[in-house]
């Protein structure tokens, strides 16, 4: 009697790791056609919410915002060496848009465009330049009055 309860226990725990293996599978499956459906095509993005891409800025429209920004600067009540830190990032905010990244529109007329701007420089700075936390927050406060 011990061999039969034994020999049925046993029975019983392969039965339930085939069944577990079996509905394993069919959920694996079912997952990987689910990733496969909602995988974006070579070459497309996942959001093509995006605007047209837009001519780069012309130099003198930048020139213009960063001669109004050294302006705005000098009324601040900002140390010489944080002015010039944040007129430097507003630089290399300028050469970043003038590059032509501005996949939005206009960043320097249109406030939905500006948004998306200054959020891709950010992941511009963390990916391409590897720049720290602490650097991509000085120059997102920089940013904050353009």
């Amino acid at each position: 009697m011990l061999f039969l309860s034994t020999a049925g226990a046993k029975l019983r725990a392969r039965a339930a790791v085939l069944i577990i293996l079996f509905i394993g599978a069919l959920t694996s499956a079912k997952l990987l056609l689910m990733r496969g459906a909602s995988t974006p095509k070579r070459g497309k993005s996942t959001s093509d919410n995006r605007k047209p891409a837009r001519s780069p800025l012309r130099a003198d429209e930048l020139a213009t915002l960063t001669a109004g920004y050294r302006r705005w600067l000098a009324r601040q009540p900002l140390s010489v060496n944080t002015r010039r830190t944040y007129l430097g990032r507003v630089r290399q905010y300028c050469a970043y848009l003038a590059a032509g990244a501005n996949d939005y529109g206009d960043p320097l007329r249109d406030p939905h465009a500006r948004d998306y701007a200054i959020r891709d420089f950010k992941s511009h700075l963390k990916k391409s330049r590897k720049a720290k936390p602490a650097s991509v927050n000085l120059t997102l406060a920089a940013l904050e009055p353009v």
